[in-house]
């Protein structure tokens, strides 16, 4: 039966300028449709947790499940939509085991070959610790994804936003009256109306919207260094470009509502741990007993969306769109959300099953 195109009577809104309302308005604007994108930072120099690197790899699971194979999905998707833009800084990502248990884990998920063989591989102790570089010699092997990449998320979600008409303001309630979704702002003032509305607006998803979410707090910190190793994930994380070396991030469970105060006491952790991994030896010992970090550094902080089934959210009904819930994954997962929610809109063909889509369901009909 021939699926016909929902028509655009109204322009489409996207409340948040993050990488999920981001990757909603690219899925439209290449549909040649221009969205509104409210968001209360004008210059969106925080969009996506405003960090000025992340990184993008896929997310493995041994069991065959239907939100497995959207995982993998999701993660070639958003690395064919990055490339295409541009937006990748560099490739490769060195996932480190802690331990013997881990290290069989990567093992059995390296020999189910659940995505191409360019993608993945298992790499022995002593080829970690080649890639390592100035690194401490490895106890373990580990995972590496030779196309997981680095990108800036502030500058993504601008890219892939790029076109779409900018309101600067704070939605405070949503009203569905005839039809229209109606957007007011704190005062009571309607900003705008649309039968397409988008909530995607982070860590105040719950002030318009009754969703069972979490929010847990993440802090990192840069600095300048210079580095000769691929990112590297152990316990801690490290992204690295034009001499930027990204170490994070804590995880701090918090109440509703944005938190950006950093903590200091976080920031001096997360160094140290990154020194511990750059000096300890294979016997434990350090080459280095200062941990104390010598260049000046800068910190952020940041509130993710989590929920209990750690599964993200995605679900449109009566022309109200969410996209939520995405952790610390979101730069990987939004792409793909975002074009399933715009073909629901639309009524296009989603690129996800049935069953798959109604993992990411939590609206009551």
């Amino acid at each position: 039966q021939q699926v016909l195109p929902k028509p655009v009577t109204h322009q489409p809104i996207i409340i948040g300028a993050g990488i999920a309302g981001a990757s909603i308005a690219n899925a439209l604007l290449r549909r040649s449709i221009k969205p509104i994108i409210i968001d209360p930072n004008p210059n969106l120099e925080t969009a996506a947790s405003g960090n000025p690197l992340g990184l993008v790899m896929p997310k493995l699971d041994k069991q065959d499940r239907p939100e497995s194979r959207f995982y993998n999905a999701a993660f070639l998707y958003a690395y064919n939509l990055y490339k295409q833009h541009g937006l990748v800084l560099s490739e490769g990502v060195l996932q480190l085991a802690q331990n013997e248990t881990e290290q069989e884990r990567f093992v059995q998920l390296a020999k189910q070959q659940a995505l191409p063989t360019q993608h993945i591989s298992f790499k022995n102790k002593t080829e970690t610790a080649k890639m390592c570089g100035s690194l401490s010699m490895p106890s373990y092997g580990g995972l590496y994804f030779p196309k997981a990449m680095t990108i800036c998320p502030p500058d993504t979600a601008k890219k892939l936003s790029q076109g779409a008409e900018l309101i600067t303001a704070k939605i405070a309630k949503l009203k569905f009256k005839n039809d229209i979704w109606q957007l007011f702002d704190a005062t009571g003032r309607l900003i705008t109306s649309s039968n397409n509305v988008f909530v995607c607006n982070g860590a105040n998803i719950k002030n318009l919207v009754d969703i069972d979410v979490r929010f847990t707090k993440g802090q990192v910190f840069w600095q300048e260094e210079e580095n000769n190793q691929p990112a590297i994930i152990c316990g801690i994380y490290s992204a690295y470009h034009n001499g930027k070396l990204l170490i994070g991030a804590s995880h701090e469970h918090v109440n509703t509502g944005e938190d950006n105060k950093i903590c200091n006491k976080i920031s001096h952790e997360l160094n140290k741990k990154w020194q511990e991994l750059k000096f300890a030896t294979k016997n434990g010992d350090y080459k280095n007993k200062s941990t104390q970090a010598t260049a000046k550094i800068s910190s952020r902080a940041s509130v993710r969306v989590n929920t209990k089934n750690t599964l993200p959210i995605a679900e449109i009904q009566y022309g109200l769109g969410i996209l939520s819930g995405l952790g610390s994954r979101g730069l990987m997962l939004a792409p793909l959300l975002g074009e399933n929610l715009v073909c629901k809109a639309l009524g296009e063909p989603s690129p996800l099953d049935n069953k798959t889509a109604a993992r990411f369901s939590q609206l009551k009909a």
